[in-house]
């Protein structure tokens, strides 16, 4: 919409202009989707299928970047909360920005422990694979031949918006 209003940012950003689609020029403004979670399962998905890739590769640290810790805990849910940083915290920039975030790393046995809320070892420990017109999701095709395009199309994604590097680690891909 920058594009479209001709505004300029304050920061770099991972999206694409969205003119082209809004002025009817293109059906779309990329072929691909990127979306999950990082420490998590990472899904891609483009018009032919969707992939969801586990945590399939060795149980890592993973660090947490934020620059709104102070808004955990959400106290309607007690027990969703991130641990408080502690010693290892660092500030750090996040890819492409100039404001500090606080760095707080992990690592295996804080992560099994529940220290970051969903990001043990088995949530999302299974990769998947549909077909886009398996709308029910009922045929699982990871271990097909059509696994090998997804998986360098997520590399390529997750490189794209510069993923941590335990991000490649933890997903298998490294």
């Amino acid at each position: 919409l920058t594009d479209l209003f001709d505004l300029e940012t304050e920061h770099r950003t991972h999206g694409v202009s969205l003119r082209s689609v809004i002025e009817g020029t293109r059906p779309t403004a990329r072929d691909h989707l990127l979306q999950g979670y990082f420490g998590r399962e990472v899904n891609v998905i483009d018009k032919d299928g969707k992939y969801i890739r586990g945590v399939e590769g060795e149980q890592t640290d993973v660090s947490v970047w934020s620059n709104r810790w102070s808004t955990m805990p959400v106290h309607a849910f007690p027990r969703l909360s991130l641990a408080r940083p502690d010693d290892r915290a660092t500030l750090d920039h996040m890819p492409g920005s100039d404001v500090p975030v606080i760095r707080q790393p992990f690592t295996a046995d804080d992560l099994n422990s529940g220290a970051v809320y969903l990001a043990g070892r088995t949530s999302g420990a299974v990769s998947e694979l549909y077909d886009a017109s398996d709308t029910e999701e009922s045929e699982d095709l990871a271990d097909s031949s059509r696994s090998d395009h997804y998986v360098d199309l997520l590399r390529h994604a997750l490189t794209e918006v510069e993923a941590p590097t335990e991000q490649f680690v933890r997903l298998g891909l490294n």
